[in-house]
């Protein structure tokens, strides 16, 4: 008598995680659904979004505009800056960028590239990540350059334009 509860048991036991598969799988289908998939873009003309992310930024930074550079970040961004204290909030990234750009005294930057090599994307979200290369002419005619490694966190606001929520980088 106990052989045939033992089966009905098993069968019992079996049919329950069938089941609870077909059920996990249903909610899982269904929730993929709702959510927007991560997509992974190495190559134009997809990239060509995301390069304007920094492409702005960039043309800010030449033009030595420490509003217009700061106003590419979000109002609690984080930007990370090698040898520096991280800053936090627009307006501390503002007036570094001031205090940085004031500095420059007769610097001219010759050239300034950021350019975007990949780009993770989710929702409304970006992670872009890319090389930098700055060349400056300094007073006495002499040029430095820099090169340099970035990661930056971006979010697409509700206008459509995207701002940098985090910015790190570091030099080569």
């Amino acid at each position: 008598m106990t052989e045939p509860k033992n089966k009905i048991k098993q069968i019992t036991t079996i049919l329950g995680l069938i089941l609870f598969f077909i059920a996990g799988f249903w909610t899982g289908k269904k929730y993929d659904k709702n959510q927007e998939s991560v997509i992974v873009i190495k190559s134009n003309p997809e990239m060509e979004e995301y390069q304007e992310i920094t492409g702005e930024f960039v043309r800010t930074w030449i033009d030595a505009d420490a509003e217009a550079c700061a106003n590419t970040f979000a109002e609690d961004a984080v930007y990370m800056i090698p040898g520096e204290q991280i800053l936090f909030g627009r307006t501390e990234i503002k007036a570094s960028l001031k205090e940085l750009f004031d500095n420059r005294g007769n610097q001219e930057i010759i050239t300034m590239a950021e350019p975007a090599k990949e780009v993770i994307t989710f929702q409304n979200w970006a992670v872009i990540r890319g090389t930098g290369e700055e060349s400056v002419m300094k007073a006495d005619s002499t040029v430095s350059k820099e090169t340099y490694k970035w990661i930056v966190l971006a979010k697409k606001k509700d206008d459509g334009k995207w701002e940098t929520v985090w910015d790190i980088y570091n030099l080569d």
